[in-house]
């Protein structure tokens, strides 16, 4: 459950940032940084809950081989 707060709120951070990047007052190019951070931010947002859930099956032995 932790996990699936966490990615909602990482989601919620990434959105902000994207928003912020495309948005900037001063129309600039968005840096390098702020597209690795949003990037970063976005893929752990998607990958996360699919690891945990994958761990939990693993930890409940269900859906493969033992």
């Amino acid at each position: 459950m932790l996990d699936l707060i966490f990615s909602v709120t990482a989601i919620v951070a990434a959105t902000a940032l994207l928003t912020y990047i495309v948005t900037r007052p001063d129309g600039g190019i968005p840096s390098f940084h702020y597209q690795l951070g949003a990037v970063v931010l976005l893929v752990d947002a998607i990958l996360s809950p699919f690891n945990s859930f994958r761990t939990a099956l693993r930890n409940f032995q269900v859906g493969g081989d033992s």
